[in-house]
Protein backbone atom coordinates (compact mmCIF):
# COMPACT_ATOMS: atom_id res chain seq x y z
CA UNK A 1 0.00 0.00 0.00
CA UNK A 2 2.96 2.25 0.73
CA UNK A 3 4.90 1.56 -2.52
CA UNK A 4 1.58 2.32 -4.33
CA UNK A 5 0.96 5.41 -2.79
CA UNK A 6 4.30 7.02 -3.57
CA UNK A 7 3.96 5.78 -7.20
CA UNK A 8 0.94 7.31 -7.61
CA UNK A 9 2.66 10.37 -5.35
CA UNK A 10 4.91 10.35 -8.14
CA UNK A 11 3.24 10.18 -11.32
CA UNK A 12 0.93 13.26 -9.59
CA UNK A 13 3.76 15.46 -9.70
CA UNK A 14 4.46 14.46 -12.81
CA UNK A 15 1.27 15.29 -14.22
CA UNK A 16 1.47 18.76 -12.16
CA UNK A 17 5.13 19.61 -13.45
CA UNK A 18 3.68 19.01 -17.20
CA UNK A 19 0.82 21.48 -16.29
CA UNK A 20 2.94 23.90 -15.01
CA UNK A 21 4.94 23.80 -17.59
CA UNK A 22 2.56 24.13 -20.55
CA UNK A 23 1.31 26.82 -18.61
CA UNK A 24 4.41 28.82 -18.77
CA UNK A 25 4.55 28.24 -23.10
CA UNK A 26 4.11 30.86 -24.75
CA UNK A 27 1.14 31.10 -27.74
CA UNK A 28 1.88 32.24 -30.98
CA UNK A 29 -0.72 35.61 -30.40
CA UNK A 30 1.68 36.47 -27.94
CA UNK A 31 5.26 35.67 -29.63
CA UNK A 32 3.44 37.90 -32.38
CA UNK A 33 2.76 40.55 -29.99
CA UNK A 34 6.04 40.76 -28.65
CA UNK A 35 8.06 40.89 -31.84
CA UNK A 36 5.21 43.61 -32.83
CA UNK A 37 6.15 45.73 -29.54
CA UNK A 38 9.91 45.28 -30.18
CA UNK A 39 9.96 46.36 -34.06
CA UNK A 40 7.80 49.51 -33.27
CA UNK A 41 10.49 50.47 -29.93
CA UNK A 42 13.31 49.55 -32.61
CA UNK A 43 11.29 51.54 -35.50
CA UNK A 44 10.92 54.65 -32.66
CA UNK A 45 15.05 54.36 -31.42
CA UNK A 46 17.20 53.14 -34.37
CA UNK A 47 16.97 56.32 -36.45
CA UNK A 48 18.36 58.28 -32.95
CA UNK A 49 21.08 55.93 -32.84
CA UNK A 50 21.63 55.94 -36.56
CA UNK A 51 22.28 59.36 -36.03
CA UNK A 52 24.01 59.65 -33.27
CA UNK A 53 26.90 57.38 -34.46
CA UNK A 54 26.98 59.45 -37.46
CA UNK A 55 27.14 62.09 -35.72
CA UNK A 56 30.42 60.72 -33.81
CA UNK A 57 32.20 59.62 -37.63
CA UNK A 58 31.65 63.06 -38.47
CA UNK A 59 33.36 64.45 -35.56
CA UNK A 60 36.35 61.69 -35.33
CA UNK A 61 37.22 62.54 -38.74
CA UNK A 62 36.88 65.77 -38.66
CA UNK A 63 38.96 66.44 -35.74
CA UNK A 64 41.11 63.54 -36.68
CA UNK A 65 41.70 65.95 -40.63
CA UNK A 66 42.16 69.16 -38.35
CA UNK A 67 44.92 67.35 -36.13
CA UNK A 68 46.79 66.06 -39.22
CA UNK A 69 46.78 69.33 -41.30
CA UNK A 70 48.08 71.40 -38.08
CA UNK A 71 50.77 68.55 -37.78
CA UNK A 72 51.87 69.27 -41.24
CA UNK A 73 51.97 72.70 -41.59
CA UNK A 74 54.18 72.41 -38.55
CA UNK A 75 56.27 69.99 -39.71
CA UNK A 76 56.97 71.89 -43.17
CA UNK A 77 57.89 75.20 -41.09
CA UNK A 78 60.36 73.32 -39.07
CA UNK A 79 62.02 72.90 -42.57
CA UNK A 80 61.62 75.28 -44.79
CA UNK A 81 60.92 78.21 -42.60
CA UNK A 82 57.99 80.40 -41.78
CA UNK A 83 55.09 79.74 -44.95
CA UNK A 84 55.28 83.67 -45.70
CA UNK A 85 59.18 82.80 -46.86
CA UNK A 86 57.86 80.07 -49.21
CA UNK A 87 57.53 82.12 -51.88
CA UNK A 88 53.78 82.36 -52.36
CA UNK A 89 51.99 85.03 -50.48
CA UNK A 90 50.95 88.26 -51.30
CA UNK A 91 54.17 89.82 -49.83
CA UNK A 92 56.10 87.54 -52.28
CA UNK A 93 54.24 89.27 -55.35
CA UNK A 94 53.12 85.88 -56.75
CA UNK A 95 50.35 87.12 -58.86
CA UNK A 96 47.64 84.67 -59.20
CA UNK A 97 46.38 83.50 -62.77
CA UNK A 98 44.22 80.25 -63.59
CA UNK A 99 47.07 78.66 -66.18
CA UNK A 100 50.10 79.41 -63.70
CA UNK A 101 47.99 77.88 -60.63
CA UNK A 102 47.96 74.46 -62.07
CA UNK A 103 51.95 74.14 -62.07
CA UNK A 104 52.35 75.97 -59.01
CA UNK A 105 49.71 73.99 -56.86
CA UNK A 106 51.36 70.81 -58.30
CA UNK A 107 54.63 71.86 -56.99
CA UNK A 108 53.48 73.10 -53.27
CA UNK A 109 51.86 69.57 -53.13
CA UNK A 110 54.29 67.71 -53.93
CA UNK A 111 57.12 69.44 -51.47
CA UNK A 112 54.99 70.69 -48.87
CA UNK A 113 51.85 68.41 -48.50
CA UNK A 114 52.41 65.02 -49.61
CA UNK A 115 55.90 64.42 -47.48
CA UNK A 116 53.60 65.11 -44.27
CA UNK A 117 50.93 63.12 -45.19
CA UNK A 118 51.76 59.46 -44.46
CA UNK A 119 50.14 57.08 -46.58
CA UNK A 120 48.38 60.18 -48.87
CA UNK A 121 48.41 59.43 -52.57
CA UNK A 122 47.82 62.11 -55.86
CA UNK A 123 48.67 61.72 -59.37
CA UNK A 124 48.50 64.96 -60.87
CA UNK A 125 50.28 62.95 -64.43
CA UNK A 126 46.41 62.46 -65.31
CA UNK A 127 43.80 64.66 -63.81
CA UNK A 128 41.34 62.60 -62.59
CA UNK A 129 37.41 64.17 -62.41
CA UNK A 130 34.82 63.73 -59.38
CA UNK A 131 33.35 60.66 -61.58
CA UNK A 132 36.57 58.82 -61.65
CA UNK A 133 37.00 58.82 -58.01
CA UNK A 134 33.77 57.26 -57.66
CA UNK A 135 31.41 60.04 -56.96
CA UNK A 136 27.64 59.01 -57.87
CA UNK A 137 26.78 63.04 -57.01
CA UNK A 138 28.77 66.50 -57.07
CA UNK A 139 29.07 67.92 -53.95
CA UNK A 140 26.51 70.40 -53.16
CA UNK A 141 25.83 73.21 -50.42
CA UNK A 142 23.09 73.29 -48.13
CA UNK A 143 21.30 75.12 -50.90
CA UNK A 144 21.39 71.98 -53.34
CA UNK A 145 23.79 74.35 -55.43
CA UNK A 146 26.30 71.99 -57.53
CA UNK A 147 29.78 73.12 -55.45
CA UNK A 148 31.80 69.81 -57.10
CA UNK A 149 30.74 69.11 -60.56
CA UNK A 150 30.78 65.29 -61.08
CA UNK A 151 33.01 66.53 -64.42
CA UNK A 152 35.29 68.43 -62.39
CA UNK A 153 38.55 67.77 -62.18
CA UNK A 154 40.75 69.40 -58.97
CA UNK A 155 43.97 68.45 -57.21
CA UNK A 156 42.83 65.59 -55.43
CA UNK A 157 44.43 63.62 -52.53
CA UNK A 158 43.28 60.53 -51.17
CA UNK A 159 44.60 60.41 -47.59
CA UNK A 160 45.54 57.26 -45.71
CA UNK A 161 41.85 56.86 -43.62
CA UNK A 162 39.70 56.76 -47.26
CA UNK A 163 39.25 61.02 -46.72
CA UNK A 164 39.21 62.92 -49.86
CA UNK A 165 41.29 66.22 -49.88
CA UNK A 166 40.94 68.72 -52.50
CA UNK A 167 43.27 71.43 -52.53
CA UNK A 168 43.09 75.11 -54.12
CA UNK A 169 44.41 78.42 -53.55
CA UNK A 170 42.69 81.41 -51.82
CA UNK A 171 43.33 84.62 -53.18
CA UNK A 172 43.13 88.39 -52.71
CA UNK A 173 43.01 91.61 -54.33
CA UNK A 174 45.80 94.13 -53.74
CA UNK A 175 46.31 98.18 -54.02
CA UNK A 176 46.79 97.40 -57.66
CA UNK A 177 43.96 95.58 -58.18
CA UNK A 178 45.98 92.10 -58.76
CA UNK A 179 45.07 89.42 -57.67
CA UNK A 180 47.34 87.39 -55.29
CA UNK A 181 47.84 84.04 -53.92
CA UNK A 182 47.23 84.46 -50.04
CA UNK A 183 46.72 80.93 -48.62
CA UNK A 184 45.60 77.18 -48.94
CA UNK A 185 41.94 75.68 -48.84
CA UNK A 186 41.70 72.24 -47.91
CA UNK A 187 38.68 70.97 -48.56
CA UNK A 188 37.77 67.48 -46.80
CA UNK A 189 35.20 64.81 -47.63
CA UNK A 190 35.47 63.13 -44.94
CA UNK A 191 33.86 59.70 -46.07
CA UNK A 192 34.50 60.10 -49.70
CA UNK A 193 32.14 59.46 -52.34
CA UNK A 194 30.19 56.90 -50.19
CA UNK A 195 28.80 59.62 -48.14
CA UNK A 196 26.11 62.64 -48.45
CA UNK A 197 28.59 64.56 -50.60
CA UNK A 198 27.50 67.97 -48.70
CA UNK A 199 29.39 70.65 -47.61
CA UNK A 200 28.44 70.63 -43.38
CA UNK A 201 27.17 66.93 -43.03
CA UNK A 202 30.55 65.27 -44.60
CA UNK A 203 32.69 68.11 -46.45
CA UNK A 204 34.21 70.95 -44.59
CA UNK A 205 36.49 74.04 -45.27
CA UNK A 206 39.79 74.45 -43.59
CA UNK A 207 42.37 77.39 -44.70
CA UNK A 208 46.01 78.47 -44.14
CA UNK A 209 46.68 81.67 -44.80
CA UNK A 210 50.08 82.37 -46.02
CA UNK A 211 50.63 84.83 -43.16
CA UNK A 212 53.23 85.16 -40.19
CA UNK A 213 50.95 84.04 -37.68
CA UNK A 214 49.85 80.76 -40.00
CA UNK A 215 47.40 78.23 -38.30
CA UNK A 216 44.97 75.67 -39.36
CA UNK A 217 41.68 77.64 -39.94
CA UNK A 218 38.32 76.54 -40.59
CA UNK A 219 36.51 78.65 -43.05
CA UNK A 220 35.46 82.18 -41.29
CA UNK A 221 36.03 85.32 -42.10
CA UNK A 222 39.27 87.22 -41.51
CA UNK A 223 41.49 89.57 -42.56
CA UNK A 224 45.05 90.01 -43.13
CA UNK A 225 47.01 93.48 -41.20
CA UNK A 226 49.42 95.57 -42.62
CA UNK A 227 52.38 93.44 -40.90
CA UNK A 228 51.08 90.43 -42.48
CA UNK A 229 49.11 88.81 -39.18
CA UNK A 230 45.81 87.38 -39.02
CA UNK A 231 43.35 89.40 -37.66
CA UNK A 232 39.79 87.78 -36.80
CA UNK A 233 36.56 90.16 -36.81
CA UNK A 234 34.46 89.72 -33.45
CA UNK A 235 31.79 90.24 -35.27
CA UNK A 236 31.58 87.53 -37.51
CA UNK A 237 33.11 84.83 -35.16
CA UNK A 238 30.23 85.40 -32.67
CA UNK A 239 28.55 81.70 -32.50
CA UNK A 240 25.32 83.40 -33.59
CA UNK A 241 26.40 84.55 -37.33
CA UNK A 242 28.58 81.11 -37.35
CA UNK A 243 25.76 79.11 -36.96
CA UNK A 244 23.48 81.21 -39.21
CA UNK A 245 26.26 80.85 -42.20
CA UNK A 246 26.18 77.64 -40.95
CA UNK A 247 22.46 76.90 -41.65
CA UNK A 248 23.04 78.92 -44.88
CA UNK A 249 25.75 77.07 -46.95
CA UNK A 250 27.19 74.77 -45.07
CA UNK A 251 30.88 76.53 -45.00
CA UNK A 252 30.97 77.97 -41.73
CA UNK A 253 29.95 74.47 -39.89
CA UNK A 254 33.22 72.84 -38.90
CA UNK A 255 34.07 76.73 -37.31
CA UNK A 256 30.83 76.12 -35.66
CA UNK A 257 31.50 72.59 -34.53
CA UNK A 258 34.84 74.26 -33.04
CA UNK A 259 33.46 76.77 -31.00
CA UNK A 260 31.24 74.35 -29.89
CA UNK A 261 34.28 71.95 -28.48
CA UNK A 262 33.99 69.60 -30.79
CA UNK A 263 30.74 69.05 -30.28
CA UNK A 264 27.84 69.10 -32.74
CA UNK A 265 24.73 71.06 -30.39
CA UNK A 266 21.15 70.20 -30.92
CA UNK A 267 20.86 73.58 -33.27
CA UNK A 268 23.30 72.77 -35.48
CA UNK A 269 21.73 71.80 -39.15
CA UNK A 270 22.53 68.19 -39.03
Amino acid sequence: MYKSLNKFSQANRHVKGGSAARKAAFTLAEVLITLGVIGVVAALTLPALINNYEKHVTLTRLKYSYNIFSNMIRRAEADYGNITEWGLDAEGNKEYNLESQKVVRSQFIKKYILPYLQGARFSDSKMKTYADYGYKTPIVTRTGEAWGPLNGAPPIIQLANGSILIVSFATMTNSDNKTMFAGLYFVVDINGPSGKNQIGKDVFFFCIPFVVNTKVLFYQNYTVSDDNYIRLDPSRTNRTYVLNQCKATGYHCGYLIQIDGWQIKNDYPW
